[in-house]
């Protein structure tokens, strides 16, 4: 059976008491057809993330919204050539919406840096407990020479060969699991050609108070004589109800932690939310944190496997407002199904 919206257009009016024969839909007419079934498969998601608040399968749709205003730019056009007005209006409206969400990632700018003050690059790297391609993870950290490192899905395998293979880095954190929720953070040994980073404090828990059952590590820094904070986090990811519930706990326990900081900090890792996600805005919001990839555009992470169109960012670092972003790179996965975030980070002036 055809579309309801290809036949409608496709039989003609008859007179009274004449018999309405259905002619076969012209060609124009299934291609319509079509490309207005294509675009109500990106409205509708992007008009049910409105929703997400009040349940988890519909803040899934939330994430893809970069890929929806991609579709519904096609949509948008195809339907003006063919003249469906009003459907394009349709998809003109969904495309608005989902720009609405998308477009800060690339309008935005960093702030003016104070040059006086140093700067440093942390970098945020999920390495796959079952990845094997340990080297090329230990090239790629060599490469950027982060000054502050946290790696997630580490086991103590991974350690073993991080501590080997690293020999410019110190561990000052770490907390390897058998499933994929290890944690481990790293400082660059001093360095006469950076800045003097130390470690005050440390420390790994769980800040969901026993809800996610996932640890974060916390720690207390000095850049030179500059005070930072910085808390790195990976939440359950939310492929059920309870699953997203942890996920939301880990999110809202970050964005108390910030709201409570009285100096510079930053909170990063991979969070299993794109910024579009409600409770990644609710984090933003709470902890009063700026995101960095503002002026940098989507920069998706995940899955690394895919092409950028079929990626979506999960993995991210926000800061406080006393902060700027610098510079920000995203780097390659080996054999991971994340790629690394890697951040400059500087005072603002």
């Amino acid at each position: 059976m055809l579309p309801w919206f290809v036949m409608v257009e496709a039989v003609e009016e008859t007179a009274p008491g004449q018999l309405k024969e259905a002619p076969l839909p012209s060609r124009c007419a299934v291609l319509r057809g079509l490309v207005v079934f294509v675009m109500f498969c990106a409205v509708a998601p992007s008009v049910l993330g409105l929703l997400g608040r009040w349940g988890w399968v519909l803040d899934l749709c939330n994430h893809f919204r970069f890929q929806c205003a991609v579709v519904l730019v096609a949509t948008t056009v195809g339907l003006l050539l063919l003249r469906s007005w009003r459907m394009a209006a349709v998809s003109l409206g969904g495309l608005a919406l989902n720009l609405v969400f998308v477009l800060p990632l690339y309008l935005g700018k960093p702030g003016p840096v104070d040059t006086s003050q140093p700067t440093m690059t942390v970098m945020q790297y999920n390495v796959n407990t079952g990845n094997k391609d340990r080297n090329g993870v230990i090239a790629e950290i060599e490469a950027h020479a982060p000054d502050l490192l946290f790696v997630q899905e580490v086991n103590q395998g991974w350690m073993n060969d991080l501590n080997s293979g690293l020999s410019d880095y110190e561990v000052v954190t770490a907390s390897p699991r058998s499933d994929n929720f290890g944690i481990a953070c790293y400082k660059r040994k001093a360095n006469e050609d950076r800045p003097t980073l130390s470690v005050v404090s440390s420390r790994s828990y769980d800040i969901t108070q026993g809800v996610a059952q996932v640890p974060a590590i916390e720690v207390t820094l000095t850049l030179d004589d500059q005070a930072i904070n910085v808390l790195s986090i990976h939440p359950l990811p939310p492929v059920s109800q309870a699953y997203a519930r942890a996920r939301n706990a880990t999110l809202e326990g970050a964005g108390r932690w910030s709201a409570n900081q009285t100096v510079p900090h930053v909170v990063m890792g991979d969070f299993n939310a794109t910024p579009w996600s409600t409770a990644f805005r609710d984090l933003q919001s709470v902890g009063g944190l700026v995101n960095s990839q503002a002026g940098f555009g989507q920069a998706p992470t995940w899955p690394a496997k895919f092409n950028t169109l079929g990626m979506i960012p999960i993995d991210h670092l926000l800061h406080s407002e006393e902060l700027v972003t610098i510079d920000r790179v995203i780097g390659e996965a080996n054999g991971s199904d994340h790629k690394p975030v890697i951040v400059e980070i500087g005072w603002k002036k």
